[in-house]
């Protein structure tokens, strides 16, 4: 069960409270919020198919590919073995005022490993979950730490702090990938090409930097520059536009 919880559970199926997808458009991109908020109004629920559809018919890519990447997961929990002593984390199932909370935060590893499963068994989800893998993925192939509801997040070194490392990966990326588009070709046979070929796909920015090719052969155990300079303008860009 905690090893399930680390991708969690789509708490109502297929069908999408509006309200909490207008919210998580907000979160992401605030520009895109107010320009598409009114096509909207006045619905309360419908099913994942239905906002994506209204999406598309917007001819707005940066709506269209907010759409995907919202995922109404809940019942997840932050990856680490509940018998380490070290590690605390918060069950979050309910918000303040005792509505469904629709969260989730894993590291990137251990949340696409989950979802292959969550995948099998919610279907229609899988444009969403490809989506949340490219979207979170940087341009020369590495991945930040951690994925989340509200975008993703990166380690910050700390030189007094041993266990804080630049969390910057590549592993694992071809398989998670792979069985994503294996389950949908099974699902939705010869669809792969139709659904994404649309400018729906971005790459993540964080504040890590590659060193050239001599710097790296000087020492191979230091290879990544940590910009903090790139770190303090995303957070504050973050704050104002949103997680895009």
């Amino acid at each position: 069960m905690f090893n399930i919880m680390r991708g969690g559970i789509f708490e109502n199926g297929y069908e999408i409270n509006v309200n909490d997808f207008l919210k998580h458009l907000e979160q992401s991109n605030k520009l895109v919020f107010e320009l598409h908020r009114e096509r909207f109004a006045g619905i309360e629920s419908a099913d994942i198919e239905t906002v994506y559809e209204i999406a598309r018919q917007s001819n707005d890519p940066d709506l269209i590919r907010i759409s995907f990447e919202y995922l109404p997961i809940s019942f997840s929990r932050r990856h680490g073995d509940p018998s380490r002593p070290w590690n605390f984390f918060d069950i979050n199932i309910k918000n303040p005022d005792g509505t469904p909370s629709l969260n989730y935060q894993g590291n990137w590893r251990d949340i696409f490993q989950n979802w292959e499963t969550l995948g099998f068994s919610f279907p229609e989800f899988l444009s969403g979950m490809i989506c949340r893998f490219l979207n979170a993925s940087t341009a020369d192939g590495y991945n930040p730490y951690r994925i989340t509801r509200d975008g993703f997040d990166w380690e910050v070194p700390e030189p007094e702090n041993p266990w804080a490392y630049i969390g910057y990966w590549g592993d694992h990326q071809i398989i998670y990938l792979l069985k994503f588009l294996e389950l949908f070709e099974k699902f939705y046979p010869g669809q792969i090409f139709k659904t994404f070929n649309h400018s729906i796909f971005v790459y993540a920015n964080v504040p890590y930097q590659i060193k050239n090719f001599e710097e790296i052969i000087k020492n191979p155990q230091d290879t990544i520059i940590f910009d903090r300079k790139k770190h303090g303008e995303l957070i504050q860009k973050s704050e104002t536009l949103g997680s895009d």
